[in-house]
């Protein structure tokens, strides 16, 4: 179940940094820094 929920998070946090960055690279530093405060 937390794999799931994990899952959907990532998703979600992928979905709302493509529409806020303009770059990849912008992305992947979000979604980094993101799952590092969450674990």
């Amino acid at each position: 179940m937390k794999l799931i929920q994990a899952l959907l998070i990532s998703i979600a946090l992928f979905i709302s940094s493509l529409s806020h960055a303009s770059t990849l690279d912008e992305i992947m530093k979000t979604g980094v820094l993101r799952s590092r405060n969450n674990p």
